[in-house]
């Protein structure tokens, strides 16, 4: 059995590894961990209110992330290029209640589902 904390040093030699252009391009490129390998990238367009928008107009959470327009209640609109919704999710989550996601319907379905299970478990607390 080979134990890892055993292992002193790895040589990795051309002729034993090998690495895809496609592969290189995803590691190099890749915005965070939740990136889907070998996944279409579609467009997710959230709604974040004044109160936040000027760390997204300071900051670029991810490098797909463009400022799109404003909606008329004053709120910025912002697209991403995503290939999991586990990116938009954890940005959500951190931001909440001042984001909001338009599109697509699926992601802003599950949001909403995922905030009728915090409703019902905070209701057993009471």
């Amino acid at each position: 059995m080979l134990r890892l904390c055993f292992v002193k040093d790895v040589t990795i030699k051309k002729s034993s590894f090998y690495i895809d252009d496609y592969t290189e391009n995803f590691v190099r490129n890749s915005e965070t961990f939740m990136d889907g390998y070998r996944q279409k990238a579609y467009e997710c367009i959230v709604a974040v209110s004044p109160n936040v928008a000027k760390y997204f107009k300071q900051k670029r959470f991810f490098r797909s992330q463009k400022i799109i327009g404003e909606c008329e209640n004053g709120w910025i609109k912002i697209s991403y290029e995503i290939t999991s919704d586990d990116m938009i999710v954890m940005l959500f989550k951190r931001w909440f209640p001042d984001m909001v996601v338009l599109s697509p319907t699926a992601l802003r379905d599950k949001f909403s589902l995922m905030l009728k299970d915090y409703n019902k478990l905070m209701s057993e607390f009471k």
